[in-house]
């Protein structure tokens, strides 16, 4: 393999004109070391993406994706946000901690209306972002933790900056940690019978009580009426 178009034929096995298309549109200046270099991301990508057609198609497609994958994808928020949707699907791929990042949105009433202040300027509100999980769904879009696409706005927006500043963050193995939901203690339903039970046995005892005196009366007003009788 004397140079790189002899390289990508041999590596590939593409024609010598599909070499030289391929050559000058990704792998200018590019020798046959390099090439047999982007062999390997080519198999990793290819078990990955399992990209379909002849060798020249399967091969412009990993090229292509090489390219959003290694450099555009950091030159600007659109590419890494193709990126994202391509390299992702049904599963998290993002965590931001509480005060990662903020945001201001203005405030509205329940009718739609905005709020202004004295000086008729509308209200805004400063919030931070929380302890969150984000989803890539099957449709790709972007959604929070209970996989709920998330609308287009202040929020959104300023996820997706900070995103793309740290995409160091990605979560590429998909090995996430979630802290568990702390669920307020409910008694047993066995000491909630014991504790209605107690109860309802109170409730007879002084409903006995009242029925015997009330029978006690009831017997000597009787008794009194029956001696007038006589």
């Amino acid at each position: 393999m004397d140079n790189a178009k002899e390289a990508l034929k041999e590596l590939f096995g593409i024609s010598e004109v599909q070499a030289v298309v391929i050559e000058k549109l990704y792998f200018k200046a590019k020798t046959p070391k390099d090439i047999l270099g982007f062999k390997k991301y080519y198999d990793l990508t290819m078990l990955k993406k399992q990209f379909v057609g002849t060798s020249y198609e399967k091969l412009s497609l990993v090229c292509a994706f090489a390219e959003l994958d290694l450099n555009l994808r950091y030159k600007n928020i659109e590419s890494f946000l193709e990126w994202l949707f391509i390299s992702f699907s049904n599963r998290f791929i993002f965590q931001t901690k509480k005060g990662d990042f903020s945001y201001s949105f203005v405030l509205r009433y329940y009718d739609g209306n905005i709020v202004y202040d004295e000086l008729g300027k509308p209200v805004l509100k400063h919030v931070d972002c929380g302890d969150n999980l984000y989803f890539i769904n099957a449709n790709k879009e972007l959604c929070d933790e209970q996989r709920k696409p998330l609308n287009v706005g202040e929020f959104y927006n300023k996820l997706v900056e900070y995103m793309f500043k740290n995409q160091d963050k990605i979560i590429f193995d998909n090995k996430i940690e979630i802290s568990p939901v702390i669920k307020t203690q409910i008694p047993s339903q066995i000491k909630i019978n014991k504790d209605y039970e107690q109860s309802y046995l109170e409730y007879k005892k002084n409903q006995n009580k009242l029925y015997n005196a009330n029978i006690d009366k009831f017997t000597s007003k009787l008794e009194q009426i029956l001696k007038a009788k006589k």
